[in-house]
């Protein structure tokens, strides 16, 4: 009687993880739409405001269109949308806890002992959770360059990697090669190519272009 106590009251704490998990997401959800969300309109602005200091030219501009914006949220340029990793993040980290709390159980782990693998296991769902943040909005800054340099009538790209001991080999095979705007891939050609890249993309520029100066007038 005591050994099936204590597995029912394991099955309840794992009924409570899986509600706190999916509250978890919901919460994760709608802060990291918000982030991406907001990146996306301030890349998308600062490249405007760079091009027109750079070339001198102040010339009218789009605005970012937001179906643009919803269209890249919900696009897989990894294999799955931001929305779906979230929640793989979150259902591992619950199912690591459960696996946690029953090998307490099997073992006799005292409750510090347990308390102290699940805060250890808490911290690598974090660090997740930020490396899924800082690459999807690298994402979405890639993409409203490309918005950016489209509408400025800007036909090439170069890539750029940040050289230091942290640059990653492949970010160093791509530096300096020349896309065309509209023509790259984010995940391919386009950073970010991997979790924490922080390459970005330039505008080749040649001189004022014809949609600067129609704009212009």
């Amino acid at each position: 009687p005591a050994y099936k106590y204590r597995i029912k009251k394991l099955q309840d704490q794992q009924q409570q993880i899986d509600m706190l998990m999916r509250n978890v997401y919901d919460v994760e959800k709608e802060y990291d739409t918000n982030s991406y969300i907001n990146t996306a309109y301030k890349a998308h602005y600062r490249d405007v405001y760079n091009l027109q200091q750079y070339t001198n030219v102040a010339y009218e501009f789009d605005k970012l269109d937001p179906s643009l914006v919803d269209k890249m949220l919900k696009s897989k340029w990894s294999g799955e949308n931001y929305s779906k990793r979230i929640w793989g993040n979150t259902s591992e980290l619950a199912d690591t806890l459960k696996e946690e709390m029953m090998m307490g159980l099997l073992t006799g782990k005292t409750e510090r002992e347990m308390q102290d693998s699940i805060a250890e296991r808490f911290s690598v769902g974090a660090y997740k959770a930020r490396r899924l943040i800082e690459t999807e909005s690298a994402a979405m800054t890639s993409f409203a360059d490309q918005q950016a340099f489209e509408d400025a009538g800007i036909t090439n790209e170069i890539f750029r990697a940040v050289h230091d001991f942290k640059t990653s080999k492949i970010c160093q095979r791509h530096d300096g090669i020349v896309v065309e705007v509209g023509k790259g891939e984010i995940g391919k050609n386009i950073p970010p190519l991997h979790p924490y890249c922080r390459s970005f993309m330039v505008p080749y520029i040649e001189g004022i272009t014809d949609n600067m100066k129609r704009r212009q007038r």
